[in-house]
Protein backbone atom coordinates (compact mmCIF):
# COMPACT_ATOMS: atom_id res chain seq x y z
CA UNK A 1 0.00 0.00 0.00
CA UNK A 2 1.36 3.70 -0.96
CA UNK A 3 0.72 6.77 -0.23
CA UNK A 4 -0.72 7.39 -3.71
CA UNK A 5 -3.36 4.61 -3.39
CA UNK A 6 -4.16 5.99 -0.42
CA UNK A 7 -4.47 9.32 -1.30
CA UNK A 8 -6.91 8.19 -4.71
CA UNK A 9 -9.14 6.18 -2.06
CA UNK A 10 -9.51 9.44 0.44
CA UNK A 11 -10.13 11.82 -3.07
CA UNK A 12 -12.08 8.82 -4.87
CA UNK A 13 -14.33 8.46 -1.42
CA UNK A 14 -14.83 12.19 -1.17
CA UNK A 15 -15.32 13.12 -4.56
CA UNK A 16 -17.66 10.38 -5.08
CA UNK A 17 -19.94 11.41 -2.05
CA UNK A 18 -20.23 15.01 -3.13
CA UNK A 19 -21.05 14.05 -6.26
CA UNK A 20 -23.72 11.78 -5.12
CA UNK A 21 -25.23 14.56 -2.77
CA UNK A 22 -25.03 18.02 -4.57
CA UNK A 23 -24.82 17.01 -7.90
CA UNK A 24 -27.38 18.84 -9.84
CA UNK A 25 -27.52 15.30 -12.68
CA UNK A 26 -28.64 13.19 -9.83
CA UNK A 27 -31.64 15.81 -8.18
CA UNK A 28 -34.22 13.34 -10.03
CA UNK A 29 -32.58 9.77 -8.55
CA UNK A 30 -32.33 11.39 -4.92
CA UNK A 31 -36.42 11.77 -5.08
CA UNK A 32 -36.77 7.59 -5.96
CA UNK A 33 -38.29 5.37 -2.99
CA UNK A 34 -35.28 4.52 -0.56
CA UNK A 35 -32.26 6.15 -2.19
CA UNK A 36 -33.48 9.37 -0.56
CA UNK A 37 -32.58 8.33 2.87
CA UNK A 38 -29.33 6.90 1.89
CA UNK A 39 -28.25 9.89 -0.21
CA UNK A 40 -28.87 12.37 2.79
CA UNK A 41 -26.97 10.75 5.40
CA UNK A 42 -22.76 10.86 4.31
CA UNK A 43 -21.79 8.38 6.62
CA UNK A 44 -24.17 5.93 5.10
CA UNK A 45 -23.03 6.21 1.56
CA UNK A 46 -19.31 6.69 2.74
CA UNK A 47 -18.90 3.38 3.90
CA UNK A 48 -20.54 1.77 0.92
CA UNK A 49 -18.24 4.14 -1.35
CA UNK A 50 -15.46 3.03 1.08
CA UNK A 51 -15.96 -0.94 0.78
CA UNK A 52 -16.57 -0.37 -3.00
CA UNK A 53 -13.12 2.00 -3.53
CA UNK A 54 -10.77 0.07 -0.70
CA UNK A 55 -11.58 -3.32 -2.57
CA UNK A 56 -10.74 -1.65 -6.07
CA UNK A 57 -7.83 0.36 -5.21
CA UNK A 58 -5.91 -0.99 -2.12
CA UNK A 59 -5.44 -4.64 -2.44
CA UNK A 60 -5.43 -7.24 0.96
CA UNK A 61 -7.49 -9.54 2.49
CA UNK A 62 -11.10 -9.53 1.71
CA UNK A 63 -11.82 -8.08 5.73
CA UNK A 64 -10.07 -5.18 4.79
CA UNK A 65 -13.26 -4.08 3.40
CA UNK A 66 -14.72 -3.56 6.08
CA UNK A 67 -12.40 -1.18 7.30
CA UNK A 68 -11.71 0.61 4.15
CA UNK A 69 -15.68 1.20 4.65
CA UNK A 70 -15.48 2.59 8.27
CA UNK A 71 -12.52 4.77 7.09
CA UNK A 72 -14.71 5.79 3.68
CA UNK A 73 -17.65 6.38 6.26
CA UNK A 74 -15.62 8.84 8.63
CA UNK A 75 -13.98 10.57 5.39
CA UNK A 76 -17.08 11.46 4.05
CA UNK A 77 -18.62 12.43 7.29
CA UNK A 78 -15.77 14.50 8.39
CA UNK A 79 -15.87 16.42 4.73
CA UNK A 80 -19.42 17.18 4.79
CA UNK A 81 -19.15 18.72 8.23
CA UNK A 82 -16.07 21.11 8.12
CA UNK A 83 -16.18 21.69 4.19
CA UNK A 84 -19.92 20.61 3.25
CA UNK A 85 -21.10 22.66 0.42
Amino acid sequence: MTWTALLMFALACVGASRILLVSVLLDKPRGWFGVRDLLQCPPCHGFWLGLCFGALLLPGPWYLWIIYGFAGSVLCDLFDEYVGA
